[in-house]
């Protein structure tokens, strides 16, 4: 159950590493502005909404947890639907849908994907970030065995209770490809990090 220690914690040690991602893939989404409409998926405590906020992006966000979501609206003052295939959001009206460590832990991906496909205007960019699962297919010889166990038991699933899918950069074009999405652009800016923009 989450609790204000669970809440603190998460503020002191991956927020800021997250917020130094935010600031630096924010601007590439300025090409893409046109209805200035921006839909976190998966969206937290809300502090990419936050940031894109200031930078004059009207947002939105989907978080399932009541708690998650509850802090959200009442740290950023935004609007938080707490079920994507439940809300009643109009067709082709955003300009960017984000998801941030959030398609690993979706258990109906397709539908999903397709729900987001419709919301997004033509010419709009969906971003994902998640784990590479490449990690899983590296043998030995290319990293010492107990760099590979760490980096699977405490780098890569930071949740991996939580994540129904692992990704590598292939899979996730692919997935994309089958409802219409197009020009691909992958980036890695950590060890076998990935975001991916389409």
């Amino acid at each position: 159950n989450p609790s204000g220690k669970s809440f603190r914690e998460y503020e002191r040690y991956y927020v800021p590493h997250r917020i130094i991602t935010y600031k630096k893939h924010l601007p590439t989404l300025l090409k893409y502005r046109k209805t200035n409409k921006l839909l976190d998926l998966g969206c937290g405590y809300g502090h990419f909404l936050s940031l894109a906020k200031t930078e004059g992006w009207q947002v939105e966000g989907v978080e399932s947890s009541d708690y998650d979501s509850q802090i959200a609206k009442r740290q950023n003052n935004v609007v938080i639907h707490r079920d994507l295939n439940n809300t009643k959001l109009t067709r082709e009206s955003f300009d960017v849908v984000t998801l941030w460590d959030t398609i690993e832990h979706i258990l109906d991906i397709n539908t999903v994907i397709k729900k987001i496909r419709g919301l997004l205007r033509p010419g709009g960019a969906i971003l994902i970030k998640t784990p590479d699962a490449r990690i899983f297919n590296y043998k030995k010889k290319l990293f010492p065995e107990i760099f590979i166990h760490f980096y699977r038991s405490y780098i890569y699933p930071s949740n991996p209770r939580q994540h129904i899918y692992h990704f590598n950069p292939e899979y996730l074009i692919d997935l994309l490809k089958n409802y219409g999405f197009d020009n691909f652009r992958v980036e890695e800016d950590e060890l076998f990090s990935e975001r991916i923009i389409s």
